[in-house]
């Protein structure tokens, strides 16, 4: 969900990523206790990041999250996805939902459309996860992506969602890396 992999996806894909050279606005949708907002405001103090969640209990972790790394450009709102619409916000650049939209009902997925529509920048990105396979089995081949370093082949990296763990004040999902190397085809 960060600006560089967002842009990266975009590029593979044949799409003009946001320039980010003068700064950036990028909004989560169910950002829940606001850990990847906060870690990514704190590592791009270029960019204005938003949080948006409909628990006062995740807003209020958030907060205090973002205090104590003080990061003063991440704002944080408590608001569903019909009143976030309505908003007065800035147009983001990205805007992501990671599992919020499998979750939600269709009233609240059409308001997160709205939310998008009103608030997305031209031109600009939107990451949206959808958990689709029944029981979230252990290697879920719907969130693998290929990476390569110059010391290393590629390797496919999976994640493991299959057992939930406590973190943060929140439950999340345990993230089990599994790489194998990819064969070169002579």
């Amino acid at each position: 969900m960060a600006p560089a992999w967002l842009d990266f996806v975009a590029l593979l894909s044949g799409f003009e990523p946001p320039a980010r050279k003068e700064g950036f606005a990028w909004c989560e949708l169910g950002c829940g206790q606001g850990v990847t907002a906060a870690i990514l405001a704190a590592t791009h103090p270029e960019g204005r990041f938003c949080g948006i969640d409909l628990m006062p209990d995740h807003i209020a972790g958030a907060q205090r999250l973002r205090e104590r790394a003080a990061t003063a450009n991440l704002d944080l709102h408590c608001l569903d996805f019909a009143a976030a619409a309505e908003r007065d916000l800035p147009q983001f650049d990205y805007i992501v939902a990671h599992g919020v939209y499998s979750w939600v009902d269709e009233r609240s997925r059409a308001n997160l459309r709205r939310f998008i529509a009103g608030h997305l920048a031209s031109p600009g990105l939107v990451y949206i996860s959808y958990n689709a396979m029944p029981g979230w089995p252990s290697t879920n081949r719907s969130n693998i992506c290929c990476t390569a370093s110059p010391s290393t082949p590629p390797a496919i990296v999976s994640h493991d969602t299959s057992r939930p763990r406590r973190r943060f004040g929140g439950w999340r999902m345990r993230e089990r890396y599994e790489t194998a190397r990819l064969r070169q085809r002579s």
